[in-house]
């Protein structure tokens, strides 16, 4: 395992922006200044039908975007809601997504999802939404492969398909999406996929039990808080946050921080970004953000603060 986690930057939620022409800025500049700093990843949600995340209705479609503005980030979704969607489908976007970006630089993270009138669009699978979701890694792999799967046709016909175009990658990297229930650690260590989670309504000493479920050396990944939450810093909750759940604060206090979740056995955090706060504090919040990367850093700059 690396001394510190690698880090990289995560989108999941924000209302629409006013300005109509303008809607995604925050979305590409935020993607060109990790892809130049270095960041390891940028993780795009699926949201739907709200305006708290309405910006996010498809990964696949925003990573298409970005895979011809950055070179060297990976772009990765957090999460796809694979119960709403056919397996093949999701193959085929990010197949896609692969050849655009040079292949190497996507991932999945699969999520069951929670929020019942996104499932208008699959309503018969809420129920089982759990179960479907963890099926799919397979047949995602088979299509991954270039093998092909069987569906009933317009006529009613079993055909066998496999998808195009076929992808550079020779495999697709998985994640499974985890609130926090330990039965979801331990289906990652039985599926063979990496795991993306939080520090929401769990602390470190309990994530480092759920990740000991987790077996062959696979990644882990954690969303941290940063500067788009500094000015919420208001009442309990949002004080342990900052005090044990976030990069907020002088670096000594940060480089704490990533060593604790090293320790628990994570190997990437993901750091929010948000909509509420300028643009350009979002842009300096990245910048300052990246030094804790690089080994030689040990000064006491603040980093999620102006």
């Amino acid at each position: 395992m690396n001394a510190r986690p690698s880090l990289s930057v995560m989108f999941f939620a924000g209302s629409v922006p006013a300005d109509r022409t303008d809607r995604y800025r925050l979305v590409h500049d935020a993607a060109a200044a990790a892809d130049r700093l270095g960041y390891e990843a940028i993780w795009l949600p699926e949201r739907h039908f709200d305006a708290f995340g309405g910006l996010f209705p498809n990964p696949s479609v925003l990573a298409a975007a970005l895979a011809g503005t950055t070179t060297r980030c990976h772009l990765r979704a957090g999460s796809v809601v694979a119960p709403l969607h056919d397996p093949i489908r999701i193959a085929e976007e990010w197949s896609v997504v692969d050849n655009l970006s040079g292949g190497g630089r996507i991932g999945l993270s699969i999520g069951s999802g929670w929020n019942t009138n996104d499932f208008v669009l699959a309503p018969d699978r809420y129920e089982t939404r759990v179960a479907d979701s963890r099926d799919s890694i397979a047949e995602l792999r088979t299509l991954w492969a270039g093998r092909r799967v069987a569906r009933r046709n317009g006529s009613g016909r079993t055909v066998e398909v496999a998808i195009q175009p076929p992808p550079l990658s020779s495999e697709l990297p998985l994640w499974l999406t985890a609130s926090g229930n330990p039965d979801t650690f331990t289906a990652a260590g039985r599926l063979g996929t990496n795991l993306l989670t939080h520090l929401l309504g769990q602390d470190l000493g309990e994530l480092a039990g759920k990740i000991g479920r987790v077996s062959g050396g696979r990644r882990i990944a954690v969303p941290a808080l940063s500067e788009a939450v500094v000015e919420e810093l208001l009442d309990e909750r949002t004080r342990r946050f900052f005090d044990d759940a976030s990069l907020l604060g002088a670096v000594p206090k940060c480089l704490a921080m990533l060593e604790a979740v090293t320790a628990a056995g994570v190997d990437e955090v993901a750091c929010l970004i948000d909509f509420g706060p300028s643009r350009q504090l979002v842009l300096d919040s990245l910048n300052r953000l990246a030094t804790l990367a690089r080994p030689e850093v040990e000064g006491a700059v603040n980093v999620g603060t102006p």
